[in-house]
């Protein structure tokens, strides 16, 4: 369910909706909302109207309000974002909420890697809650050197596995 910080009418439909709208038309969202953080310095460095954890916030809706911040003011030294959508926990049904998570996950990737910015950065994807006993983390990064025989550099990505205990 959508907190008291959210504007009227903004469904995870709406939201998402909004979302085709913005990425199409170039408009501002017509669901601007209200985002602070308890640690007053962070709202210094934080981007402006993105949504707190929130499962009835679609992700590709966080996306798009980080992709305009990113093509205004290019990258933060640290961006973090936290995706909530594979919590399954919102108004749609798990699976598509975590194709909503896996699609703004792959745009954030796609925008980065495909920006001058690429090249100083490396991008770390950790699945908070995996409610299981082990968890995914995948570091990509722009280039790699292989130590094999004429190899050269390329992109990398890497996944590894932790188990809890």
């Amino acid at each position: 369910m959508l907190s008291g910080a959210f504007p009227s009418g903004a469904s995870w439909q709406n939201l998402y909706c909004d979302t085709k709208t913005m990425a199409a038309t170039g408009q501002d969202t017509t669901y601007p909302m209200v985002s602070s953080s308890p640690i007053p310095s962070l709202n210094a460095v934080s981007v402006p109207g993105f949504p707190k954890f929130d499962t009835g916030v679609p992700d590709i809706y966080r996306h798009q309000i980080w992709k305009r911040d990113f093509e205004k003011n290019g990258p933060a030294n640290l961006n973090m974002f936290w995706l909530s959508s594979d919590h399954t926990g919102g108004p749609p049904s798990g699976p598509a909420q975590v194709a909503d998570n896996d699609l703004a996950t792959g745009r954030i990737v796609d925008q980065i890697s495909h920006s001058p910015y690429w090249k100083d950065s490396a991008i770390f994807v950790v699945e908070d809650d995996s409610q299981a006993v082990s968890t995914t983390s995948t570091v990509t990064v722009p280039r790699s050197r292989s130590s094999a025989p004429g190899r050269g550099t390329a992109s990398s990505t890497a996944t590894t596995t932790r188990r809890s205990r």
